[in-house]
């Protein structure tokens, strides 16, 4: 029986980044992550219709990051670091250095191109103001309004609660890794990057 293909839409997940300059704060960017990307660490399967056949014979599909970055800019002399938005292919999540964990929020129901135009025409994707009073634009707001939009527009579904809850849950989920030892160098568990479900409470590793 071929799978439900609700069940088969990529994943929609937080992703959080150490800042060394910064302990106890976190990069945020959103990961929209291929179901076959998922591996659950007690089956060692790959969680597609595919898992029975040699995975090393099929290529894995590449994985969407968006978020807001800091970027250098100089203008009249004067030198300011505005966050912009950006949309970048990964190909190989080991590449990205600093990535501590991944945290699923929903089902993807739409291409990543909508997604795309949604984020950069609803969201805002340059930082126009710096530094004045009662105004915010950091990748940690950037990807909590993404989230409200993305929601409201239908492009997503399975979210459960509000940002705060999901954003503690997150960073409990680091903090859990962390008391693993997971980051520590003499990790020798499985490989990948941790992941979390807030759908359904699973676990395992994004390969």
């Amino acid at each position: 029986m071929l799978p439900n293909k609700r069940e088969n839409k990529p994943r929609l997940t937080l992703a959080l980044y150490s800042r060394p300059k910064h302990p106890g704060t976190y990069h945020y960017a959103l990961f929209v992550v291929p179901k076959s990307r998922f591996q659950d660490p007690a089956t060692k399967t790959k969680n597609n219709i595919f898992s029975s056949l040699n995975s090393k014979s099929l290529p894995s599909p590449n994985i969407f990051k968006f978020h807001v970055k800091n970027t250098l800019m100089v203008e009249d002399g004067q030198v300011s670091s505005p966050w912009r938005f950006e949309g970048v292919d990964i190909d190989d999540l080991a590449k990205e250095g600093r990535l501590l964990v991944l945290v699923v929020v929903g089902k993807v129901l739409c291409g990543l191109d909508e997604a795309e135009k949604v984020m950069r025409e609803r969201v805002g994707v340059y930082q126009t103001w710096e530094g004045e009073e009662g105004k915010e634009f950091n990748c940690v707001t950037w990807v909590r309004d993404a989230l409200s939009v993305l929601r409201k527009e239908g492009l997503i579904n399975g979210m459960e609660g509000g940002w705060g809850e999901m954003k503690q849950s997150a960073e409990e989920f680091v903090e859990r890794k962390r008391k693993e030892r997971r980051w520590d160098g003499g990790w020798t568990g499985r490989e990948g990057v941790p992941y979390w479900g807030l759908m359904r409470g699973e676990e395992g590793v994004v390969l």
